[in-house]
């Protein structure tokens, strides 16, 4: 189930779409899956924002459009093992701040059941807790996320801090945890706080 309506409602609310969680999408924004026609703006965006080129099936992919121009867009991609990752989450620098790639994560998180990895820069840590995603420790990380990590370090340089980090979402949303509401109890999804 998606949280967005990919066609926008007729009347006045043309302009908006409204997920389950209250989040509307900005005026002139519209969210669809992509298609066939999406493919060189999804690798042109995947590029310039020096995320991970692997993986790209345009089938997978959800976009944000403005003006039928590419503005935000997500996937989920299958890994061996049943594996699933939250990946591509990419927005264009012109149309950033206005939560679009919230609501990306909250559809794709909709339509698939958890869990869910992620790799990001460690920077972007805080971004995704408030989703439920939880970093986890290295011997907590499936085989696939373990060598990812640790080539990910080793090709890291020395003295630059960060990294990449792992992360996951068990389906315990970040609002419903003890620790959420200031409790004490364990962190979204899980695992323990990093």
């Amino acid at each position: 189930m998606a949280l967005f309506d990919p066609f926008p409602p007729l009347g006045s609310a043309a302009e908006r779409q409204i997920s389950a969680e209250g989040f509307v999408l900005p005026p002139g924004y519209h969210l669809r899956p992509a298609q066939a026609a999406d493919a060189g703006a999804i690798r042109r965006l995947v590029w310039r924002s020096r995320i991970n080129p692997l993986g790209l099936d345009w089938r997978r992919f959800w976009l944000v459009t403005y003006e039928e121009r590419l503005a935000a867009m997500g996937q989920v991609k299958p890994h061996a093992g049943g594996l699933r990752e939250l990946a591509s989450i990419a927005t264009e620098p012109a149309h950033r701040g206005k939560g679009l790639a919230r609501g990306l994560i909250l559809t794709l998180m909709a339509q698939h059941a958890p869990p869910l990895y992620l790799t990001c820069r460690a920077e972007l840590r805080a971004f995704y807790r408030p989703f439920g995603f939880a970093e986890l420790d290295p011997e907590e990380m499936p085989p696939y996320y373990r060598r990812l990590w640790g080539l990910a370090r080793l090709l890291r340089p020395a003295g630059r801090a960060g990294g990449m980090a792992v992360m996951c979402w068990l389906g315990v949303p970040a609002n419903k945890t003890p620790a959420a509401a200031g409790e004490d109890g364990p962190e979204p999804g899980g695992f323990r706080r990093r």
